[in-house]
């Protein structure tokens, strides 16, 4: 399969340094099809580019999903590194027929094998105590993907 990443190349991604722009605490999210979305642009200091995404259900407290993005450059969509997603029924596949299913918070994370066997790259997922909404599940990802921050960017942060 052309393009498959290494679970070390993976880890390296989600852990480069990137910088938060201020402006990242102003987002303003745009409705369509029941789901407040937004699509944030990061670039790495060596240039690599990511994207923040955001999706939160007008409906449904639970219905949200915080994720990490690597534009990779033989995809026409990000490469999805990492997804925090709220509580909903999930299964991990296993090409074995282990199949594990759950319902509650969980975060999903890219892998060589999933690349391999699909549906998605990031379909394998964990469940987690770490946060309750979308507001813990974006600390989270600031926390887990080499996110680096200064005071003032601490200080536009609000809920």
């Amino acid at each position: 399969m052309f393009g498959v990443l290494e679970d070390t190349q993976i880890n390296d991604l989600i852990l480069k340094k990137k910088y938060l722009p201020e402006n990242f605490w102003n987002i303003k999210p745009i409705f369509i099809n029941r789901y407040d979305r937004h699509n944030f642009p990061i670039t790495a200091d060596d240039g690599t580019e990511f994207v923040i995404m955001y999706r939160q259900s007008k409906e449904d407290f639970y219905d949200f999903t915080m994720g990490l993005g690597y534009i990779k450059p033989d995809l026409v969509r990000p490469f999805l590194l990492k997804r925090y997603n709220g509580k909903h029924e999930h299964t991990n596949h296993d090409p074995d027929g282990r199949d594990v299913t759950f319902e509650d918070l969980h975060i999903h994370t890219a892998t060589k094998k999933y690349q391999l066997i699909g549906p998605r790259e990031e379909h394998f997922a964990e469940v987690t105590d770490r946060y309750s909404d979308i507001f813990g599940a974006r600390d989270c990802l600031i926390q887990d993907c080499g996110f680096y921050q200064t005071q003032k960017n601490l200080a536009n942060w609000s809920d």
